[in-house]
């Protein structure tokens, strides 16, 4: 009788580890195949996180008599690389499909390295920030085809933990503060542009500045003490998690600017890139939810004039 209760349950402890191991396969698998279709190439993961892919397979590109592939270009912080893909993959199968074409995905460490890419033709249209557009395109190389809008106007935000005794701009003067990169225009052109509008120096308004690489770790390293300030855009901080956002209040606000923009070369496959960005205007809006990458589908036509204030902001992109 022993035994056979003994038999029973391990055969039981059995099944429940079985069950387990194929939970976690078939996890796996999922997550394999999404890096295998984001690399276009079906590769080994080390070359879909060392470039994704510095080097796109053969025969990718936007072949409008066959309806083939269009690549879009992105930069995207390391961190946040499969939820990326998840969420902006189908939006952009959606959004490709109706003109014809299948949506591929490649990430850039750099604008720099993903314009040359562009140049290059391994990716047909590139989503760049604001400034790096505005100083892109004074070589002629390149057109702007969709403006970023999100649900509002983009604005910058100085943040401040609730505690802290600053109530007004030039009460931050002097302390540290937290940038997400150069090239980024509310996390430093607009800024800057913002403490010049009222009578100050940025080169030696703060007491010091860091360069974190996305408004996230700006905003952590504000709660953890790191930093005094952060400035990141109104849409970022309206998509912060409850108990993040309620640690931080709004010193100052500036003024509205254009979003970021979606590129393509000046002279290469215009007719395919026109069918594509009409797709764009007409599905893309209907795509944009609440969630963290949302702003990639919210578009409108741009205006390229209200970027030409931006053509003298510094950049850390290569350009």
């Amino acid at each position: 009788m022993k035994m056979k209760q003994w038999a029973d349950n391990t055969s039981l402890f059995s099944g429940i580890v079985f069950l387990l191991l194929a939970g976690i396969i078939a996890s796996g698998a999922m997550i394999w195949r999404n890096l295998l279709e984001f690399s276009g190439s079906g590769s080994a993961p080390e070359e879909v996180f060392a470039g994704l892919a510095a080097q796109p397979a053969q025969g990718i590109g936007l072949s409008p008599d066959d309806g083939g592939r269009v690549t879009f270009g992105f930069v995207v912080p390391r961190g946040d690389l499969v939820k990326f893909i998840e969420a902006v993959q189908p939006p952009l199968e959606a959004i490709t499909r109706p003109a014809g074409f299948r949506a591929v995905i490649d990430v850039s460490d750099t604008t720099g390295e993903l314009l040359e890419k562009l140049e290059k033709g391994q990716v047909q249209i590139a989503a760049v920030t604001a400034v790096a557009y505005a100083k892109a395109r004074q070589q002629g190389r390149i057109r702007a085809i969709l403006e970023r809008t999100g649900r509002t106007a983009k604005q910058t935000l100085f943040l401040v933990k609730t505690d802290s005794p600053a109530r007004r701009l030039e009460d931050l003067k002097g302390t540290r503060v937290a940038f997400k990169s150069r090239d980024s225009l509310s996390g430093f052109a607009l800024p800057e542009i913002e403490l010049k509008a009222h009578g100050f120096d940025p080169a030696t308004f703060f007491g010091s500045e860091s360069f974190t690489g996305n408004a996230r770790n700006s905003v952590l390293g504000l709660i953890s003490g790191e930093f005094d300030v952060a400035v990141v855009s109104n849409t970022f901080f309206a998509e912060l998690e409850p108990d993040i956002a309620r640690q931080l209040r709004t010193v100052h606000t500036s003024t509205a600017a254009p979003g970021g923009v979606y590129v393509a070369p000046a002279n290469q496959h215009q007719d395919a890139v026109d069918r594509v960005t009409r797709s764009f205007l007409e599905v893309g809006p209907k795509l944009a939810g609440g969630d963290e990458f949302s702003g990639f589908f919210a578009v409108k036509a741009p205006d390229p004039s209200m970027y030409d204030f931006l053509e003298q902001v510094e950049d850390d992109a290569g350009l």
